[in-house]
């Protein structure tokens, strides 16, 4: 998005922290697949709040509005609305409107209630309800939203982070092969393309890592085929290409037997493959043997890529002496 300010995913829970504290909603916007669900996911969880997620775009106007019925008032028929279940009327809850932009117009009009007046018809809100809303960027499938109601969120617009996301893949078991590659070309840890209908996204790479056992049974072709169903063509090419270099590396079990000897690559796409490989391997019993190896790689950055990341993964290694030896001469560039 051009002319915005963009934050990362990290720095987008902090700010919703912020406005919510003081009793804003908020409106997250980016691209499809960048993790937005997620982040007031991680938000909810932070503050101890339930999370109750509609995707405005599956829901009718009545999900959220409840539907009309008559009560007798003394003499008087008057009518009143039912409260739908899906509206939190009590507890500590963040309602999540997601796909705010992509809901029909009347839709809209029913979260405008909830945002304008903590209330819809006569159902009020939890006083501990905290409103949030998601949008896809303008031009994907989207329907306008009122100016009026836009004017009423606190506005964050979020940009994937490949350190944020690298930090956040180690501790959630994906492939280090994947975490390698984007680290190596990060560009493509989303790159939205509205005239393809596979591109790469966070959400996507995920996919990627799940496929990666039956990836190595293919051939070339069958993996081409395979990765570009959920990432496109280009970077499928560019992946299978860093698992080829990769594969013709030792093995990181090859490395551990023999860490004053193996071989240490030089080419940047061989030393993220192996960077990642090890720090994922890596346990408080074998860091004396990665941390050996991992010394004498030429290029410090590399070396501390291992050791950041074997640490958010497994973090008993930062008990180990070798972590504790290493930090005590690096620490200044580990900051």
């Amino acid at each position: 998005m051009k002319d915005t300010v963009t934050v990362s995913p990290k720095d987008a829970i902090d700010l919703i922290k912020i406005y919510t504290k003081q009793g804003r909603a908020v409106c997250l916007h980016g691209d499809p697949g960048i993790g937005k669900s997620d982040m007031v996911k991680q938000f909810a969880d932070s503050i101890g709040y339930d999370l109750l997620d509609l995707r405005l775009i599956t829901r009718d106007p009545v999900d959220l509005t409840g539907v009309p019925y008559v009560e007798t008032v003394g003499t008087e028929k008057r009518t009143a609305w039912a409260a739908p279940k899906l509206i939190p009327t009590e507890g500590k809850v963040v309602l999540f409107m997601d796909e705010l932009n992509r809901a029909p117009t009347m839709t809209q009009n029913a979260a405008m209630q909830a945002v304008y007046d903590r209330a819809i018809n006569e159902i009020k809100l939890s006083p501990d309800c905290i409103i949030i809303a998601a949008c896809n960027r303008d031009g994907i499938g989207v329907n306008p939203v009122p100016d009026a109601l836009m004017n009423r969120f606190c506005h964050i617009i979020v940009e994937p982070d490949i350190d944020d996301w690298s930090a956040w893949a180690m501790v959630n078991n994906i492939h280090p092969l994947v975490i390698a590659f984007l680290r190596w070309k990060p560009e493509l840890l989303a790159a939205y393309d509205k005239k393809a209908k596979a591109f790469p996204t966070p959400r996507t790479w995920e996919f990627v890592s799940q496929l990666m056992e039956s990836m190595q049974k293919l051939t070339k072709s069958g993996r081409l085929v395979l990765i570009s169903g959920v990432v496109g063509h280009g970077p499928s090419i560019e992946f299978i290409s860093f698992i080829e270099t990769y594969e013709k590396l030792p093995s990181i079990d090859a490395i551990l037997m023999n860490p004053e000897s193996a071989m240490v690559p030089t080419d940047n796409a061989q030393l993220f493959a192996v960077s990642s490989a090890l720090a994922f391997k890596a346990t408080r019993d074998n860091f004396d043997r990665i941390m050996t190896y991992t010394e004498r790689m030429e290029r410090k950055e590399f070396q501390v890529m291992t050791v950041k990341y074997a640490a958010a993964k497994t973090p008993e290694v930062m008990n180990s002496q070798p972590f504790i030896n290493w930090i005590a001469v690096n620490q200044n560039i580990m900051k």
